[in-house]
C-alpha cells in the first residue's frame, strides 16, 4: 500500500485528504507500507529523506528514491507514527530542509508479533473432506499391499505366524484372482 502526501514549503499533508479514500494502516506490517511524496519548488536540487518516529521514540530517516520509499516495520507500531520530510544539499551554501510532521494513525493488529493464532474450528464440510481424504489414503494403502500380496502368491504359499503373512517361495502358478473384499481381507482366488 502506499500513501501519498504533498510537501509545500515546510508543510506536510495528505496528498488526498478525503478520509474515503484513506484505507487503514495495521501495526506489524513488514515489506507492505510506502510513501511517496510530491515536493514545491523549495525543494528542488536538495537531498531528500523521510524521517519516521514512532511513539516510543525509535526515529528512522530513509532516502527517498524517486521521491518514495519503504516505511521501516520498526516504528509501524499502534496508535500513529509521525511522519516529516526533511532535504539537505550536498554541496554549496547550506540548506537543511525539514518539515512539520503528520500523524499517520495505525490501527493495532490483531495478530500480535510472536503470537500464534489458534487453529479454527473446523468446518462440517473441512472434517467431511478431511474424511475422504484419509479413506484415499486407506485405499491406496491397501491397493499397494494387494498388489505385493499378488506377487508373493505368483511366487509361493503363504502361512499365517501370529499377526503377520508370511510367503514361502514355491510356484502358485494357477492363481487367477486377488482383491480386497468389503470387509477390507485379501482373497486369493487359486484355480478356476
Amino acid at each position: 500500500m502506499t500513501i501519498f502526501f504533498k510537501v509545500v514549503n515546510q508543510t506536510i499533508r495528505l496528498a488526498n485528504p478525503d478520509p474515503n479514500v484513506m484505507q487503514d494502516v495495521v501495526s506489524d506490517s513488514v515489506g507492505y507500507l510506502y510513501v511517496k511524496f510530491t515536493f514545491s519548488s523549495d525543494w528542488d536540487n536538495l537531498v531528500r529523506s523521510a524521517v519516521f518516529v514512532a511513539e516510543d521514540g525509535t526515529a528512522i530517516r530513509v532516502p527517498l528514491v524517486d521521491d518514495m520509499c519503504l516505511v521501516p516495520h520498526e516504528v509501524i507500531k499502534a496508535p500513529c507514527v509521525h511522519i516529516s520530510a526533511y532535504g539537505a544539499t550536498v554541496a554549496g551554501e547550506l540548506i537543511e530542509l525539514p518539515t512539520s510532521k503528520f500523524d499517520l494513525k495505525i490501527k493495532q493488529a490483531g495478530l500480535k508479533d510472536g503470537e500464534d493464532p489458534i487453529a479454527p474450528t473446523p468446518s462440517e464440510y473441512a472434517t467431511i473432506i478431511g474424511i475422504m481424504q484419509q479413506q484415499a489414503i486407506d485405499a491406496t494403502r491397501a491397493e499397494a499391499a494387494a498388489i505385493e500380496a499378488q506377487s508373493y502368491a505368483k511366487f509361493g504359499t503363504f502361512s499365517l505366524v501370529g499377526n503377520m503373512l508370511v510367503a514361502t517361495i514355491e510356484a502358485a502358478d494357477n492363481i487367477t484372482d486377488i482383491k480386497i473384499n468389503d470387509e477390507g481381507e485379501l482373497v486369493i482366488t487359486i484355480g478356476d
